[in-house]
């Protein structure tokens, strides 16, 4: 092999080089770009999030304060029976969430003070209630 073609084998490698690295460099622009948010989007606050714990027979905490919009209720069910969360003035009710298990339930909130419980047979009246507060 000549000097010529070892100069043109090197000037092809480098140029191979150059237009791969030109190609990552284009990928992580676009994957790096900032995302487009909607004035709409850019006005929702974020979605709170509060873990909920379930026992025999209480929740903890017994009183929630949240402020109104979108929120995520982690149950979190730590006893060793059957529970489930209703806010009868809301008209929600869970399904029973087995002992060890958790459910997220999601609500858009208006402000107010509702009243939340167990509805399996005798937990209310044994302490399993509580208050939400929505500011």
């Amino acid at each position: 092999m000549d000097a010529t073609e070892r100069l043109l084998l090197r000037s092809a490698w480098w140029l191979s080089l150059a237009a791969f690295l030109g190609a990552v460099g284009a990928v992580l622009a676009l994957v790096g770009s900032p995302v487009q948010v909607t004035e709409k989007e850019a006005r929702q606050p974020a979605v709170q999030r509060v873990e909920v714990l379930m026992r025999e027979f209480k929740f903890e905490p017994a009183q929630l304060e949240v402020r109104a919009g979108r929120v995520e209720l982690v149950l979190r069910n730590e006893g060793l029976i059957p529970h489930d969360l209703a806010i009868p003035a809301l008209g929600v009710k869970t399904e029973y969430i087995a002992a060890k298990k958790a459910k997220v339930l999601v609500l858009d909130l208006k402000p107010g003070t509702y009243s939340f419980e167990c509805t399996v047979g005798g937990h209310k009246q044994a302490g399993m209630h509580g208050t939400l507060v929505v500011r």
